[in-house]
């Protein structure tokens, strides 16, 4: 029986366990250094259940502060069950097509993984859409108008898709309004979007996988065909032996289990860098209750791809919104019919424009340092010239970026690539350098950080990998 530890329960665990064809003929222990957690279903303005007005829910005293957490915009690994999966904002577009493209170069299509993913989840669109998991909600006027009329020709755009778990499908089909902050209470709750919890959590209740709470890999070597893994839990350090070890923890998390390791002793990591603007619009719209995205808009200027997230205002959405402060008092204090002429627009800009950090093992101490292409001013630039083409007038002045660490989208330091022993890179079924044993599954093996959501592409890519070797 082959014995397997996969470290992680996010997105890549998911996906890597979905292509698992027989749990009785492989024996799958999973860790993800944290403990099983229940959260519960409320309003997410609920002081006991939010956290910093967002959906961390239970993971609100179980962040783990790492050795290199005193820098400024290095972001925490998860120690809740899921790993960020519970707030990564279940936004589902389509694989982007520059990272499509560089997998093609690699014999690598994730078309089929994708589509049978995307075909689990259920989801959210507030128009038309043809899949035949996804409910549609009430729109609100004017939204129609603007994506009809106002859009440029040569834009991709498209209503927003969020994930959902099946628990608040009765909610959204009511369209009940919540007494504590007057938005739909599907939108509202802090069960709302799609986590990987539900289904891992059955896996551990039928015995299918053995699950060891508190439990981190601190590091790992293979010898022959065994891989040695170096464990610490609560109580002490301890070593366990698998056929098979599958690391999903994270762009940074795996990048230390390597550094670690003496695999590397140094990785790039890539991210997609991120600017939210308020703006503001003259046309009508009205009627907005809840807290998700209005439209997707891809765009492309000077050879790089843009993805954004439209907003448009309602009290609850600024409640929210990232702004300062001040500009949220001053059109909060105003009348419903002109809170809504003003909006927020979330823009994430390709790899080739973005940050990057540097990790790098030196006289057994790890060091950070950030490569900054100081590029955003050019990029804000143009991004405003495009919006107000298509009639929404950005607030440069007043944006917030978010570079390395403080945006989402990060990984690409192992990418997939044809170079045999390549340390840098990782063959089709995730493997750096000459290991043999040893598998990578998160983001980490993305050949490009590209700007659109990476969140089912990384579960498609998994997925892959698991059935390729034919567990």
């Amino acid at each position: 029986m082959n014995k397997i530890l996969i470290v992680g329960s996010g997105p890549a665990a998911y996906g890597f366990l979905k292509g698992i064809k027989d749990f009785k003929a492989t024996q799958v222990t999973l860790i993800d250094n944290s403990n099983i957690s229940s959260s519960q279903a409320n309003c997410m303005f609920n002081l006991d259940q939010s956290y910093y007005g967002n959906r961390l829910g239970d993971t609100k005293n179980v962040i783990e502060h790492n050795d290199f957490s005193q820098l400024k915009n290095i972001p925490y690994i998860s120690k809740s069950f899921g790993g960020f999966s519970n707030v990564w904002g279940g936004t589902i577009h389509d694989i982007p097509e520059k990272l499509k493209n560089k997998l093609k170069n690699q014999n690598i299509s994730l078309e089929e993984e994708f589509k049978e993913i995307n075909g689990q989840i259920k989801k959210i669109s507030k128009g038309k859409n043809e899949d035949k998991n996804v409910i549609e909600t009430l729109g609100f006027l004017g939204l129609d108008y603007f994506k009809n009329k106002n859009l440029l020709n040569n834009t991709n755009y498209k209503y927003s898709l969020t994930a959902i778990n099946d628990e608040i499908i009765d909610l959204v089909q009511k369209n009940s309004i919540c007494e504590r902050c007057g938005n739909y209470s599907w939108s509202c709750n802090s069960n709302s979007i799609w986590n990987t919890k539900k289904y891992i959590k059955n896996l551990i209740k039928d015995g299918s996988i053995k699950y060891l709470p508190n439990t981190k890999l601190k590091s790992f070597y293979e010898e022959d065909s065994i891989v040695i893994c170096n464990l610490l839990d609560n109580r002490d350090d301890y070593k366990l032996y698998f056929n098979k070890l599958i690391i999903g923890a994270g762009p940074i998390g795996s990048s230390i289990i390597y550094l670690n390791s003496r695999v590397v002793n140094k990785v790039v990591i890539n991210s997609s860098d991120l600017i939210k603007y308020p703006l503001i619009k003259f046309f009508k719209t009205n009627g907005k209750k809840d807290l998700f995205p209005d439209l997707f808009i891809d765009f492309e200027i000077e050879g790089n791809t843009y993805f954004s997230q439209l907003y448009f205002f309602s009290k609850g959405v600024l409640i929210l919104s990232p702004y300062s402060h001040i500009l949220k008092k001053i059109i909060n204090s105003l009348p419903e019919i002109l809170i809504n002429f003003f909006g927020g627009i979330f823009v994430y800009l390709d790899q080739d424009i973005s940050s990057k950090l540097i990790i790098e093992r030196k006289n057994k101490k790890i060091n950070f340092d950030f490569i900054d292409l100081n590029k955003l001013g050019r990029n804000s630039y143009l991004i405003t010239k495009f919006f107000t083409k298509n009639k929404l007038f950005l607030l440069p002045f007043i944006k917030t970026v978010h570079k390395f660490g403080t945006s989402n989208h990060l990984g690409g330091q192992f990418p997939h690539k044809d170079l045999d022993s390549d340390y840098n890179s990782s063959d089709r079924y995730g493997r750096v350098g000459s290991l043999i044993n040893t598998h990578l599954i998160d983001g980490s093996v993305l050949p490009h950080i590209a700007s659109g959501p990476l969140t089912i592409t990384i579960m498609a890519n998994s997925l892959r990998i698991a059935r390729e070797l034919k567990l």
